[in-house]
């Protein structure tokens, strides 16, 4: 769990691990150069609870980085991530390894999401597809996988595999996903085991959400022409199409769409027309 200025939710996300059915783990939690008290929350848990162990960066590496950080100071065969922010449902480890252990040839499994806000109150849903064909087809368009609610078989990779480019800034999922799919399959489990928190310090919600999009397309893009992703043809075309509308939204129009065709509730969006529609200059989104 990589963690910067989450002080506000730590201690929730920490105890949501603590109350898992699953008694036998392991939290490796690395404070990325935060500059509230995330770092002393981390030390009185781990203080309280061995199974708790902690780092810390001098300075701010990003969480790419700091991910791969964490994930070198363990051995274990079964890893999950979780971000600082969310919450994990008590049955999550438990219904994962379980998952893992029955179907050896799944490498990465995930889960649907519930989404809450900064007072955990529900506020909607994200859903994605089950099936490892949809998965792996939906990487050139959209990322399949809530990337907090996953774990790895590690068993199944390589012992030099890199889970993260550290040149990545946004969207290092995405490559890791297409990536680790060499190695198994991909799904997702049919109900949410992670609530995952909507709030203003979201990193990918304080982006130029264009530029995100344009980089994310980059990356797929770059990895179907050096023959490592081969989506299908109806993905290819979805993706390009997706990239023609991107191209023409305004910028703050792009994530409340996006927000709004994934099904996600209570999303609202205001924006003005230009003038060739005058008897419709003003239009109001909710989903």
């Amino acid at each position: 769990m990589p963690v910067y200025n989450a002080g506000q939710f730590l201690g929730a996300a920490i105890e949501s691990i603590r109350k898992q059915t699953h008694k036998h783990w392991e939290l490796i939690a690395t404070d990325d150069g935060s500059n509230d008290n995330s770092l002393a929350i981390l030390k009185s848990y781990a203080k309280k609870d061995k199974r708790i162990r902690i780092f810390k960066n001098n300075k701010n590496l990003g969480v790419t980085k700091t991910a791969n950080l964490c994930l070198a100071k363990t051995n274990s065969k079964w890893i999950a991530r979780m971000d600082a922010d969310d919450l994990m449902h008590p049955r999550r480890l438990e219904i994962q390894l379980k998952t893992l252990k029955q179907h050896p040839s799944v490498v990465v499994i995930g889960s649907q999401c519930t989404l809450i806000d900064k007072d955990s109150k529900k506020i909607g849903k994200k859903l994605f597809p089950t099936c490892p064909k949809d998965i792996f087809n939906m990487l050139f368009w959209a990322c399949p996988v809530q990337q907090p609610s996953i774990m790895v078989n590690a068993k199944k990779l390589p012992q030099n595999f890199r889970w993260y480019d550290p040149e990545t800034k946004t969207g290092e999922e995405i490559r890791f996903l297409i990536r680790i799919s060499k190695y198994g399959q991909i799904v997702n489990y049919r109900h949410s085991l992670l609530q995952y928190r909507i709030h203003n310090h979201n990193l990918s919600l304080n982006q130029n959400q264009k530029q995100v999009f344009y980089n994310l397309f980059k990356i797929r893009l770059q990895m179907v022409l050096k023959g490592q992703y081969q989506p299908a043809f109806t993905s290819l075309i979805l993706g390009l199409f997706e990239t023609l509308i991107v191209t023409h939204l305004p910028e703050k129009a792009i994530l409340p769409t996006f927000q709004a065709i994934r099904g996600m509730r209570d999303v609202n969006l205001n924006f003005r027309l230009p003038t060739i529609f005058p008897a419709l200059r003003t239009v109001h989104l909710s989903a």
